[in-house]
């Protein structure tokens, strides 16, 4: 529980006994005038939260104070038999950029805490993987751009204007893949290898690639960063 002057108490209170008693104090929020606004529990947080060492047996707070502007993530280690606990550190501290108090954090996900001020503002914080996040991003980039590309090359191969690509259309993109294999290849396995192109393209087996399937077959192998295996010559 929150006391006033931001300390907490633990309290252990047994069934079998007449009174509670006061098992521990700590003094959470420092110099605070108003006292301890709100303490909460944290459901299943995220690893960017709970950090790296095993967190099996521990239990993480929030704690706020009426009047500090700062959020406090506790690593709490209880012992379930004793009932008592053995170790409450301050985890995460959040500097806000609310220049009051804080009224309550509402936890909306295992990444994410909102805290409210009393005046009703919202501010988002988020726990996420930055490296992971900005590795996502680039790659988001990567594959509008190539997106694209693959709308351009269609435009472009389409001489007539009439929104898919036949054979001869499809036959330079093609030779240029082809090349990519190497020179050792005969003009016949050349040949072979344009029509199996073709008809990676055409998966409707029309005759006639649309851009649907030339941007999903297009997409699909940048994606894998392959070619598909039935490209592959026998």
């Amino acid at each position: 529980m929150g006391t006033l002057a931001g300390k907490f108490e633990i309290w252990n209170i047994d069934p079998n006994n007449e009174a509670p008693t006061i098992k521990q104090v700590f003094d959470a929020h420092p110099g605070s005038q108003e006292g301890v606004s709100q303490i909460l529990r944290l459901e299943n947080p995220s690893p960017m939260i709970m950090g790296e060492k095993s967190s099996e047996g521990y239990q993480f707070l929030v704690s706020t104070a009426a009047d500090k502007p700062e959020i406090l993530i506790w690593r709490l280690q209880v012992n379930p038999q004793a009932t008592q606990t053995i170790s409450m550190k301050v985890h995460i501290q959040i500097k806000t950029s609310f220049t009051e108090g804080i009224k309550y954090v509402v936890q909306t996900s295992p990444t994410q805490l909102v805290g409210v001020n009393f005046e009703k503002k919202l501010m988002f914080y988020d726990f996420v993987d930055k490296t992971a996040q900005m590795e996502k991003e680039e790659m988001e980039r990567m594959t509008a751009e190539f997106a694209f590309l693959v709308s351009e090359a269609f435009k472009e191969a389409d001489a007539d204007r009439n929104g898919w690509l036949d054979l001869d259309e499809c036959k330079p993109m093609c030779e240029s893949l082809i090349r990519s294999f190497g020179e050792s290849l005969t003009e016949e396995q050349k040949e072979i290898l344009l029509e199996k192109m073709f008809d990676w393209l055409d998966t409707d087996n029309s005759g006639k690639v649309t851009f649907f399937e030339f941007k999903v077959a297009l997409m699909r192998a940048y994606i894998k960063r392959s070619l598909p295996e039935e490209l592959l010559l026998d």
